[in-house]
């Protein structure tokens, strides 16, 4: 990635549960001189799960 790449983040919520959250994140990158949305390319995702913490 080189500075003044234009990053997008796009996530998907996949599940829902009483106290957590599943997400699917997919990070996509276009070069800084790129007009078209065709060169952008994929950088990096994953899937991430979140559950509330108790004391």
């Amino acid at each position: 990635m080189r500075v003044g790449s234009m990053v997008s983040v796009y996530t998907q919520v996949q599940e829902i549960g009483h106290s957590s959250i599943k997400i699917d994140v997919e990070v996509w990158v276009r070069p800084p001189h790129g007009q078209r949305i065709e060169e952008r390319q994929k950088s990096d995702g994953g899937a991430f799960c979140h559950g509330r913490l108790r004391r």
